[in-house]
Formats: structure tokens, sequence, C-alpha cells
């Protein structure tokens, strides 16, 4: 009887202590997980709103914890005193420019405070000091407000533009509603589908025509094969271009001679300019051949005098033989 009460004790002690090993464990656990047994310094933040921070809600820094929200207070003014437990060996990194900012761990987790910002030249934070509080919400927030707001927005376009349909306004709305519109829209886009149609075939017969065109143009025995591919006609051709050329420019050579002779003509310098434009000289000039007319016809008269003459008879007789 003895010796079973001695083995219930026994049994009994191995469980106690067994839970008090657990209970040990898990203490040690839970304060490893919230660092509780690491050295910690006081730091004070004031907020607008905290929108739901609770005392025990993680301190990040760079994305790492560095402490947990020990106090959470209204100050006189409405604003809230939030004070934070930071670990000691996370103080190198915090300085007195530093700033806190309202997070959330996660898309829908707990709220945090992260900790951001510092010049190095900044004095570091010292126990019980303030960091200025940074009223924006996180990153991730800014970014559903932003689409939140941009969902509200074209849910009201789509409102907007079900209603212009409802009301019957619009381009829309008439093509929706007015069979003759749609019809007519239908009838269009036929004789638009149709002339694309046309316009594809005229194309293939224009290439039709450029292939039948290049063909001829490499058979052998035409004219421009001959040209495009012998060269002694292209020769040819080009000596009678230069010779071309060389014949304009005398061409334009005697136009501008010509040129200079009818305005010479014009002008009353030179002989012919003189006797063309000069009444004057012409006047002299016709009484000069008057007067060499008059004479000429008074020489053969003398002339003939001199032949009837007898000194110069015998003269002309010899001669006539």
């Amino acid at each position: 009887m003895k010796a079973g009460k001695n083995r219930q004790l026994i049994i009994v002690g191995i469980f106690s202590v067994l839970a008090v090993i657990i209970l040990v464990a898990g203490v040690l656990m839970l304060g490893e997980q919230h660092k509780s047994f690491e050295r910690k310094f006081p730091v004070k933040t004031i907020l607008p709103d905290v929108n739901g921070l609770k005392v025990g809600d993680n301190v990040w820094f760079a994305g790492v914890k560095i402490g947990i929200i020990k106090s959470i207070d209204l100050t006189d003014d409405g604003r809230v005193l939030v004070t934070m437990s930071i670990e000691t060996k996370a103080r190198k990194h915090i300085h007195q420019d530093s700033y806190t900012k309202l997070g959330t761990d996660g898309l829908i987790g707990n709220k945090i405070i992260t900790i951001s910002g510092g010049a190095a030249a900044t004095p570091l934070i010292a126990d019980n000091g303030y960091l200025r509080g940074n009223a924006g919400a996180s990153d991730m927030m800014d970014v559903l407000d932003s689409a939140s707001k941009n969902l509200v927005q074209i849910t009201k376009n789509l409102r907007d533009v079900s209603q212009r349909i409802l009301t019957g306004k619009g381009t829309l709305t008439a093509l929706l509603n007015d069979s003759v519109m749609a019809g007519n829209l239908q009838y269009t886009l036929q004789d638009a589908k149709g002339a694309m149609a046309q316009i594809h075939t005229g194309s293939g017969k224009v290439m039709d025509n450029l292939s039948a065109f290049s063909t001829r143009l490499n058979r052998s025995g035409t004219l421009v094969n001959n040209l495009l591919t012998d060269t002694t006609s292209y020769e040819n051709i080009s000596k009678s271009i230069t010779q071309l050329k060389a014949t304009m420019d005398t061409l334009v050579l005697f136009s501008k001679n010509l040129k200079k002779a009818s305005e010479s003509l014009n002008s009353r310098q030179g002989v012919t300019g003189v006797l063309l434009n000069d009444e004057a000289a012409a006047e002299h000039l016709r009484s000069t051949l008057n007067n060499i007319d008059s004479s000429s016809i008074k020489l053969k008269e003398d002339l003939e005098a001199v032949r009837h003459n007898f000194l110069f008879r015998g003269y002309f007789k010899k001669k006539g033989n």
C-alpha cells in the first residue's frame, strides 16, 4: 500500500517538473519573440491619428523589427502621444531628424510604426527623445487609396454613360435605338467594304500591268532593252547629246551676235546705223550717188567724143581689129 502511494507521488512529481519545464520554455519563447530580455530605451512620437494602433504592436526600421509600442496617450490638443520601446542596439541607426510613420504589417495586418530617415551628421536620439511624426499613411495604403479613388471615378463615368444611353442622348444611343440609322450605317459599311474590294482589285491590276511592262522591258530586241543593255548605243546617244549641247551653245552665241547686230542697226553708231537712222547722212549719200551717176554719163559722152577724134581714131581702129 505504501509502495503504491510512493509511486503516485513520483508520477505527480514527474508531471509537475514537466509542467514547470514547459512553462519556463513557453516564457522563454514568448520573451524571445517579443525580445523581452534585450535592453531597450524609450522613444516618443506624436501623431495626429494612430488609426487602430495598439499597445504591443511592432516598431520597424528598414523592414526590421526593433521594438514595440509601450503606451498610447492623448495630448491636450487632441493628438496622440505614442511611447515606443526600442532596442538599444538599434540606437545607432536612429537620429534626431528621423521621423515616424504609421503603416500596416502586410495588406490587412496589424498597424505598425516605421522609423525612417535621418542624416549621419545629426546626433543620435536620446532616451525619451521625440521623433517627428509623419501624418501620411503607408505607401501601400496610398496606392490603395489612389486605386479606390480611381475606381470611384470610373464607376461615376460608367453611371454617366449608362444614364446618357437610357435618356436617349448621344450618337451611340441613336445607333442603339434608331433602326433606320443603324441600317444606313450598315449599308455604309457595306459600301466601304465594296470600295475596299475594288481598290484591292485595282491594285492587283496595276501590279499585273507593272509586271507585264517590266517583262516587255526585259524582252531582248526591243528599243528600250537595247538602250538599257547595249553600251555602244548608250555611248552613241551620249555623243549625240554632247553634240546637241555644242550646237545649242553655238545657236545661243549666234543669237547673241544677231542681237548685237540688231542693236547696232538701231543705233546711230557705225556706217550701217548712220545710213539707217540718220536722215541727213542718207540724203547726202543719195546726192552723192546722183552726182556719180551724172558724172558717169558725162564721162561716157567724153569717151565717145575722144573715140571719134582724129587723133585717137587710129588707136581705136587698131584695138577693134
